[in-house]
């Protein structure tokens, strides 16, 4: 992602959160806002979440207009209904995972990774690629939880290793490092 480009996910779904907004750029800064923030955890995330749409907005300022796709909410988790928005949506096909881990209201750990095939990839390096996901999948089921990758992460893992664990034997070379960050208003 290019430092100028801006990434937005908006859940506007019925359910007790009443919609969530995450708007990421190319700098690593970050905001977003949920409908009901005082939200207890007596919900599940499908009570939380419900019904509605998930909504992507691409923007770049060399671009003539911002890319919008949109996507039902069908499982009320993010990494699944997003994996079907950008079936549905954009017509890619990747392997992703995304979690979160919290101790009462503070999230501990939450992390994710996406890949997919680029124009030119040979089938022996995506077979090899697959098996790689295999072993990532076994590192942390030790954990004892479904929370893909975010066990890893709490283990002490930066996402730079699990990069490395999923491209192992491909010749994988950082190209850069983005540090995270708040951002506000």
């Amino acid at each position: 992602m290019q430092e100028e480009q801006v990434f937005q996910i908006a859940v506007k779904g019925d359910g007790a959160l009443r919609g969530c907004t995450v708007i990421v750029n190319g700098k690593g800064e970050a905001k977003g806002f949920v409908g009901c923030p005082e939200l207890s955890d007596e919900f599940t995330l499908e009570e939380a979440v419900g019904k509605g749409t998930l909504q992507v907005v691409k923007n770049h300022p060399d671009w003539p207009r911002p890319y919008n796709g949109v996507t039902e909410i069908r499982h009320c988790d993010v990494d699944r209904d997003f994996g079907i928005y950008l079936a549905v949506s954009e017509q890619r096909s990747c392997a992703l995972a995304a979690a979160t881990s919290f101790n009462g209201i503070l999230c501990t750990a939450a992390g994710g990774y996406l890949v997919e095939r680029l124009p030119g990839c040979p089938d022996s390096n995506m077979s090899h690629m697959e098996s790689n996901l295999a072993k990532l999948v076994q590192l942390d089921s030790g954990a004892g939880s479904n929370a893909l990758p975010t066990n890893l992460l709490l283990e002490g893992k930066m996402p730079i290793d699990i990069a490395e664990i999923i491209l192992d034997g491909l010749g994988m070379e950082p190209l850069n490092t983005v540090e995270p960050k708040a951002l506000c208003g």
